[in-house]
């Protein structure tokens, strides 16, 4: 495309204009989906989770579900799209809220790290109010383990609490594989995203036994199995945390991987 259109406080502008008219330090509250066949995956989730984002600031959506709906599909028609990442957000400035919309750079992971898994590393730290999905927090985070990531070449780093417990990715779920029963960190504890929501409802469907639990990071030789989950990763398996190693190959996984796609097909239509 050559000018990317996004949406902004009831505006179609280039997206500089956005950029440029927002300080860096301004807060946000957002959401970003994966876009299949010009339709937003999940979108209903993705909006009643950014509603609870904003009501535990005290703050009430700036738009409705049928409106958020009809400018992220505006948003993709004007720059052409129907394959992509879409962001939507609501943006405080000078007191007011004020609601944007427009594509964002996405990578999504090759068919050989869908089969031979990939590397995560490990930071410790903790989102200060990890139910609400916001910039300042966000960015800080992230700012932190940029270094990690020059490092080596790592897929996701993985946050431990002073605990010492695995909590999530930076930008990701985790979930551990003990023989035939499925463990994650216990939803209270991390930003509990819309893929991992979808994988224990699949779990349960299928008759995976699924368990909440505090999980050392020291532990990690007591799980056969790991993978995250995540808008672009979708269910990803993992095959080593720093220098341990896990099976990539083990059944359960696979399972949920093909489950999760046949998911999304029946949703979006097949690509």
């Amino acid at each position: 495309m050559n000018k990317e259109l996004i949406y902004y406080n009831g505006q179609w502008v280039a997206k500089s204009e956005l950029e440029n008219s927002i300080p860096e330090e301004t807060n946000r509250i957002y959401e970003v989906l994966r876009v299949i066949n010009s339709k937003p995956l999940f979108l209903e989730y993705h909006f009643s989770r950014f509603k609870k984002s904003l009501r535990e600031i005290n703050l009430e959506s700036p738009v409705s579900f049928a409106e958020c709906k009809k400018i992220l599909l505006d948003t993709l028609a004007k720059n052409n799209l129907s394959v992509c990442n879409i962001r939507f957000e609501g943006i405080l400035l000078n007191a007011k809220l004020l609601f944007a919309a427009f594509p964002v750079p996405f990578r999504y992971p090759s068919y050989e790290q869908y089969m031979q898994g990939v590397a995560l590393g490990s930071f410790q730290t903790e989102r200060s109010n990890p139910h609400v999905k916001q910039s300042d927090v966000n960015n800080k985070i992230r700012d932190q383990i940029t270094k990690l990531y020059k490092k080596d070449p790592l897929f996701e780093i993985l946050l431990i609490d002073h605990f010492g417990h695995v909590t999530e990715g930076s930008r990701s779920n985790v979930f551990f594989v003990k023989k035939d029963t499925l463990f994650s960190p216990p939803g209270e504890n991390i930003l509990e995203g819309i893929t991992r929501k979808k994988v224990i409802e699949l779990s349960d469907s299928l008759g995976i036994p699924y368990v909440e639990t505090d999980i050392p990071f020291k532990s990690m030789n007591a799980y056969n199995a790991c993978f995250i989950t995540g808008t672009s990763p979708k269910i990803l398996p993992v095959a080593q945390i720093n220098h341990h190693r896990f099976d990539v190959q083990i059944p359960l996984v696979r399972h949920l991987m093909a489950a999760y796609d046949r998911l999304i097909n029946d949703y979006c239509g097949k690509a």
